[in-house]
């Protein structure tokens, strides 16, 4: 199979929207009930939780986060709204700067296992 060659500038590309995947992923916390009814945070959503909400392997999500294959504008964009976010913060190499830890990113970024079955 003939491999594409890849320019330096989608590289560049393709590291920095990675780099800004890992950066929401790891601050999606979720949410679970305990017993008694009592919501929690646990810690933030793993590689294989949200390479199934997009519909990709672990492996695959691994190789976008590490920059070292294209995701699909598709993707990008079951991403942006899984996140709730515009897609410009998957594509601005500052986003990690940008975007200060607070409370606002935080319950944007709460996940509810009890809606939508993330273990599954």
């Amino acid at each position: 199979m003939f491999k594409e060659k890849v320019s330096p500038e989608e590289k560049i590309c393709n590291k920095i929207i990675g780099k800004n995947i890992r950066f929401f992923r790891e601050r999606c916390f979720i949410m679970k009930t305990r017993k008694g009814g009592k919501n929690h945070l646990t810690s933030c959503l793993t590689q294989t939780q949200l390479a199934r909400k997009i519909d990709v392997s672990c492996q695959q999500l691994q190789k976008y986060e590490k920059g070292s294959n294209r995701i699909s504008i598709y993707k990008l964009l079951k991403l942006c709204e899984f996140f709730k976010v515009p897609i410009k913060y998957f594509t601005d190499p500052e986003t990690t700067n940008k975007i200060p830890y607070t409370r606002n990113l935080y319950e944007r970024l709460q996940y509810n296992s009890n809606e939508d079955n993330i273990n599954n």
